[in-house]
């Protein structure tokens, strides 16, 4: 795993210089390498996907603009996740909507036939599992959105959270053990 994410920081750092060296075609790779990172915390914070989208092209923007502010390029997932969710707590607090939950995904029919019919048929999981997410605190929603969706190393999340790898790792924990709690109705 250290192997895979000393590549990553290479690659960053290569694509940083190149986009500060005006090369969009490095932008352009930077931007579709994170996307799915983007739209996901994005998605974390807001709970829903068309915000997410919009959010993810907010952040996109202000990255292009304010690059050359970027110290380290070995960082610039951190950093884009920093700007990511300031963006979209921007969003939260212009907004003020209420988040999609399990319940609220059921009512609204957003899950055809139940959650419980959507898990045992495997459809509509991504959304269901992030409308469990919603639940939970908002530092815990961040940090499984970074961890397992968008597959970051403990150290990076905890850089971006500026506290301990333990801190992060029990953060994981308690929002696993949440979800299997919450889900584990719906699975049995």
């Amino acid at each position: 795993m250290k192997k895979a994410a000393t590549v990553e920081k290479t690659e960053d750092i290569r694509l940083v210089r190149g986009a500060l060296n005006g090369d969009r075609i490095a932008f352009g790779v930077l931007v579709e390498k994170y996307r799915r990172q983007v739209v996901g915390m994005a998605y974390a914070v807001l709970g829903n996907v068309s915000d997410a989208e919009d959010v993810a092209q907010d952040t996109f923007t202000k990255v292009f603009k304010n690059l050359r502010k970027l110290q380290d390029p070995g960082k610039f997932a951190v950093w884009l996740s920093k700007i990511t969710y300031a963006t979209a707590t921007d969003v939260v607090r212009k907004k003020r909507r209420e988040r999609m939950t399990l319940e609220k995904l059921s009512q609204e029919g957003r899950v055809r036939g139940g959650v419980e019919a959507a898990l045992a048929e495997n459809r509509d999981v991504t959304e269901i599992v992030m409308a469990a997410i919603a639940e939970m605190p908002q530092k815990t929603q961040v940090v499984l959105v970074m961890r397992f969706f968008d597959r970051l190393p403990y150290s990076d999340i905890a850089d971006f959270l500026g506290t301990s790898r333990d801190v992060v790792r029990g953060l994981i924990y308690r929002g696993v053990k949440y979800l299997r709690e919450r889900l584990g109705k719906y699975l049995r």
